[in-house]
């Protein structure tokens, strides 16, 4: 009891502000040495601090601007003073109104928190019966890639952390199961708010987080950039069954007709026999259970003429789309624009699996090349790459010169068919472009299509 009253009796004294620099001091001491211990050296002191820590040691401070206190002296002062035999540890919790961990007691009792919440997590996972939520769980509870941001997230914010990871694991569970779901209808189903899964949005950093670590126990090699770019986020989404944007996503195609429950959709058959160029957005492309080219119901699947011609150029595409009409015949001709939305990637996947080979012709710069690259990636021996030799190149040769930055991107450039191009390319530091092609292009589809 007298022992009590001495220790108020001191954290009243000690609460002079001339001592909080020293008590502080001595407390990063203890978190660092897990004793109380060391010294502690004080820059630039007030005139409180020199006559209050003056009075402690019974020194003369006048005057003074630095002084070392080690805790020696400190436990030497209290000692001989009237609060002598408490315990200093608790007047220095109490003072500064905070309990104090050593450095490994707080690792400690980080890990044991981190531990505890993940088995909870982990807990709901196998209660819904959500497999791929719990080897998300497991992965970060074992220290895996992109656990390191949210364990610094658990120490500052461990209520508000696992809040959103509830969030997140319900929306893991209940991604869309066949049909695409739009992203905003999506997370008011799974949380009442329509936006709880925007970019900027803790719930929607998560859950592409979680996504992308399931796209890579599929895909290995899949690296997205940190933080993904907006296509990267698109096509993530879209891969497991959420549409970001449906409407302004759209394709450029004519010569293809959807099918929906085994029938072809007229609107779509009508246009591509008036040679009609279509931009079809997402939203009417997901409604399709297939696509064909007009005119294909004879054809099956691996049978000779099912080609579909991909053009990177619009204007080169305008004018294949007028040759073929002014022909009288109709070919499948899709243009990308450049780089592919997610409703070229829908299409073209389609095609694909519907066993059509795909042509692409696009532009000699890096851009264009790792555009080739990424589609025989994805498409293997369904893409073929057309007017894509060294010939071809120096047949389109421009005066674009290709800056050191642009050239670099060429390193990356590692298909068999394209490396040649590659090398020349890097030999002449020039652009070439596909409108310098636009007769060959024109034979090739005539000659094929005849096919």
């Amino acid at each position: 009891m007298e022992q009590d009253k001495r220790l108020q009796e001191a954290v009243m004294f000690f609460s002079n502000s001339g001592y909080l620099r020293l008590l502080q001091g001595l407390a990063d001491k203890y978190r660092s040495l897990g004793r109380l211990g060391g010294s502690v050296k004080l820059d630039g002191l007030t005139d409180g601090e020199r006559e209050a820590i003056g009075l402690l040691l019974r020194r003369d401070l006048s005057g003074s601007r630095t002084v070392t206190v080690t805790y020696a002296q400190f436990a030497q002062a209290i000692a001989d003073s009237r609060f002598h035999g408490i315990d200093e540890l608790a007047l220095l919790q109490r003072v500064l109104g905070t309990s104090l961990l050593s450095k490994r007691e707080e690792r400690e009792r980080l890990a044991d928190g981190w531990n505890r919440m993940m088995s909870e997590l982990l807990a709901g996972c196998h209660q819904r019966g959500d497999e791929a939520g719990a080897r998300w769980v497991e992965h970060l509870a074992e220290r895996g890639a992109g656990a390191r941001h949210l364990v610094s997230w658990f120490e500052a914010e461990p209520e508000r952390l696992q809040q959103v990871l509830d969030v997140v694991l319900q929306a893991i569970a209940s991604l869309p199961d066949e049909a695409y779901e739009r992203l905003p209808i999506y997370a008011a189903r799974v949380t009442r708010d329509p936006h709880a899964f925007d970019r900027d949005r803790d719930e929607g950093k998560l859950l592409l987080q979680a996504l992308v670590f399931l796209k890579q126990e599929r895909d290995p090699g899949y690296q997205p950039d940190q933080p993904l770019s907006a296509e990267q986020t698109s096509e993530l989404l879209y891969e497991y069954g959420l549409l970001r944007d449906d409407i302004l996503n759209f394709v450029t195609c004519s010569g293809i007709v959807a099918l929906r429950d085994g029938s072809r959709v007229a609107w779509w058959e009508h246009a591509a026999r008036e040679h009609v160029a279509l931009h079809v957005p997402l939203r009417e492309l997901v409604l399709a259970d297939t696509f064909v080219a007009y005119g294909d119901e004879a054809k099956v699947p691996g049978s000779d003429g099912r080609r579909v011609y991909i053009v990177e150029n619009s204007s080169v595409y305008a004018d294949l789309l007028d040759r073929v009409k002014r022909a009288g015949v109709v070919v499948p001709l899709v243009c990308t624009g450049g780089q592919l939305h997610i409703a070229a990637w829908h299409l073209l996947d389609k095609l694909a699996a519907n066993g059509y080979e795909l042509y692409y012709s696009g532009d000699f710069d890096p851009e264009g090349l790792l555009m080739a690259q990424r589609l025989r990636l994805r498409y293997r021996e369904r893409l073929r790459l057309w007017r894509y030799s060294v010939h071809d190149y120096e047949r389109c040769l421009s005066e674009v010169g290709l800056s050191d930055t642009r050239l670099k991107q060429l390193q990356a450039v590692e298909d068999p068919e394209l490396v040649p191009v590659r090398e020349r390319m890097q030999e002449l530091r020039s652009a070439g472009y596909q409108e310098q092609l636009i007769e060959e292009l024109a034979v090739d589809i005539g000659s094929i299509a005849s096919q």
